[in-house]
């Protein structure tokens, strides 16, 4: 191995760890470790994630303040730790690493459920209009070679031919699928309005005033 070559992966491998870093040299300098934990509790990162921290500022010789840190983050888990937010965070599909306790755990676990549920639904319909999507032009490409080709009479269009009937197979085929798919769109409709119904007056029980955006519907 080259000299270059060692000294290119060296500088490739530390640009990733660079990348993997929590924090960044100017924030571990800068020391608002009250601050920090405020973004992390209202992330919902786990209590762990200090140690991220520490290895992150280990190498520019600081360590985290640990009661600023904790202080900071209890703050950002009271935001965190609600209804709405566990809406949102099943919504957008993020990860619950169990960060809430009390009577704030069943709190943001209704929410965070209500707002997976949402997302499933969008996600089965999303599915299922875009294998019709795909299966509509697969049709359309199927058909218009079929139209395009040609095959030369006796032994020497045999590949041609067979190639033809096997397209034709496969656009039979297509089709069958397409009307079992659109069969399906419309139930993955059906229940999205469902789901969408049920989880908006869900919300407005146990959320009152509380308005699912247009963006989460």
């Amino acid at each position: 191995m080259t000299v270059f070559r060692v000294l290119f992966l060296t500088a490739i491998a530390s640009l990733l760890l660079a990348g993997c870093a929590s924090l960044s040299e100017e924030q571990c300098t800068t020391g608002d470790w009250k601050g920090i934990g405020v973004q992390d509790g209202q992330a919902g990162k786990p209590v762990n994630r200090i140690e991220d921290h520490k290895k992150a500022c280990g190498k520019y010789g600081i360590e985290p303040d640990m009661a600023a840190y904790q202080a900071g983050r209890r703050i950002g888990l009271k935001s965190y730790c609600t209804i709405p937010s566990g809406f949102q965070q099943g919504r957008l599909g993020n990860s619950y690493q169990g960060v809430c306790s009390g009577a704030t755990a069943p709190a943001f676990q209704k929410g965070y459920s209500l707002g997976s549920q949402l997302r499933n639904a969008h996600e089965k319909l999303d599915e299922v209009e875009s294998r019709i999507s795909y299966a509509e032009q697969r049709i359309d490409d199927l058909h218009d070679d079929i139209i395009g080709t040609s095959c030369a009479a006796g032994k020497k269009g045999r590949d041609c031919r067979r190639k033809l009937r096997d397209m034709r197979d496969e656009l039979a085929d297509r089709r069958a699928d397409l009307t079992f798919d659109r069969l399906e769109v419309l139930q993955a409709r059906t229940n999205l309005e469902q789901v969408r119904a049920h989880v908006i007056s869900q919300m407005g029980y146990i959320a009152p005033g509380y308005v699912i955006q247009a963006r989460y519907q």
